[in-house]
């Protein structure tokens, strides 16, 4: 995206005039970074060294790469706005947090992902590298998700149990909890997050939770100062953390408030009334609330209980 004066963008007004960027020479970067988003940033496992061999580089021009540039074409931005899945009428954003939805379940829509072979299972989904898991609706448990981990794998993600299409606002605070428990001591990371298109950003941070053997609730709190994400994601990434079971249930993700120094939530046209009011009407109850797009870093969570 085009940035003016180092700030990234948060709405179509903040983009230089198209056919920007592609009006300006380019460059070519050849670039081994380290960190990141997606793999997170160096540690004491990270290599000290690293080498990058590079054969050829091959730059082509264009017959036409002179013509009229045409309109800007559909593009879709982090602040675009899409269809956002309203919360249950108790404010949790995770759909089937018991994992006990039967697949009759009217609020269980078409296309829902499931868990193979897990009973209950509809909004969830398992994603895996290295590490290998067995699922299963534990019925001696009140139908908790059993996650009984025969390979932990490399990374934390190597194993991951996580929720997409959560609706989180920029400029909310909001908080995360759940029960859980093991067969022995172990640790796991939990996050709120965007998917591939917001390049697997942390807007809870990345949270280490450690985990008994016996149920417990856990809870922690983060600031969304990033873009609205429709689309977010709740992950349990239980891999590289070793062997055996863990237990996962009453999973909640809810706004339970505004987050530090965050503006209002104006009324906007994604989903809400957007008629003109005298600059002296009274609030009128009927307008909902919505997202103010906020710029900025991915939030860090508050607090771990």
């Amino acid at each position: 995206m085009v940035e003016r004066g180092g700030t990234p963008p948060s709405g179509d007004a903040d983009l230089h005039p198209w056919p920007a960027p592609f009006d300006q020479p380019f460059y070519v970067l050849l670039n081994l970074a380290v960190g990141g988003n997606f793999d997170g940033n160096p540690d004491a496992t990270t290599p000290s060294a690293a080498e990058m061999r590079v054969d050829y580089v091959r730059v082509y021009g264009l017959e036409a790469e002179k013509q009229p540039a045409g309109q800007r074409p559909r593009m879709t931005y982090p602040w675009t706005p899409v269809p956002a899945r309203p919360a249950l009428p108790d404010g949790n954003l995770v759909y089937n947090p018991s994992f006990d939805w039967a697949d009759t379940d009217p609020r269980v829509t078409p296309g829902a992902p499931r868990l193979e072979g897990v009973s209950g299972s509809a909004f969830w989904t398992l994603f895996t590298s290295d590490g290998k898991v067995t699922l299963s609706s534990d019925t001696a448990a009140d139908n908790a998700l059993k996650a009984d981990i025969t390979a932990p794998g490399s990374v934390n993600y190597a194993v991951q149990v996580r929720q997409d299409g959560l609706n989180v606002e920029a400029g909310g605070k909001y908080e995360v909890s759940f029960e859980v428990w093991a067969a022995q001591p172990r640790a796991m990371m939990v996050k709120v997050g965007g998917g591939p298109n917001r390049g697997y950003a942390a807007y809870s941070g990345e949270q280490t939770v450690q985990i008994g053997t016996a149920k417990a609730r856990r809870t922690l709190t983060f600031d969304m100062k990033a873009v609205t994400d429709a689309a977010a994601r709740l992950e349990f990434n239980l891999g590289n953390a070793g062997v055996g079971p863990v237990w996962l249930d009453n999973v909640v993700v809810k706004r339970v408030g505004n987050a530090a120094g965050a503006r209002p939530r104006p009324v906007t046209a994604t989903s809400c009334t957007t008629r003109a009011l005298p600059r002296t009407a009274p609030p009128t109850p009927a307008l909902r609330a919505c997202p103010a797009p906020l710029t900025g870093v991915p939030g860090r969570a508050a607090r771990v209980a």
